[in-house]
């Protein structure tokens, strides 16, 4: 297509002509508008489905790391108990379970 300036008298040949197209190109042109939505609503809903896995695999991982700990703690604590290991050792694991409890909260809580 030329991008040569209109002519006078050319505007009501160009109004003619799209007057002739409107009546073809707008169903067409509807048709995609509606594709795209229908196109945007599905990346939507899939953006939200695998953040929903995330949320939830991120918990379920959380829960299994923190119970696990526990367990060593608990562990640590009855050998302690019987004196097997001593109280800075079991000082020591604690605060270091600790330290990485919060960072792990901190990295769901802010990412």
């Amino acid at each position: 297509m030329d991008n040569q300036p209109i002519k006078q008298g050319q505007e009501a040949d160009i109004v003619k002509m799209v007057e002739r197209l409107t009546p073809i190109l707008a169903p067409a042109i509807n048709d995609l508008l509606n594709e795209g939505r229908k196109t945007e609503q599905m990346r939507i809903e899939e953006e939200r489905k695998t953040e929903q896995m995330r949320r939830s695999h991120s918990k379920n991982l959380a829960i299994l790391l923190i119970g696990f700990l526990l367990i060593i703690i608990v562990v640590m604590g009855f050998l302690t108990f019987k004196g097997k290991v001593s109280g800075d050792a079991l000082l020591f694991l604690a605060g270091t379970v600790v330290g990485y409890v919060i960072n792990m909260i901190q990295a769901l809580v802010f990412r």
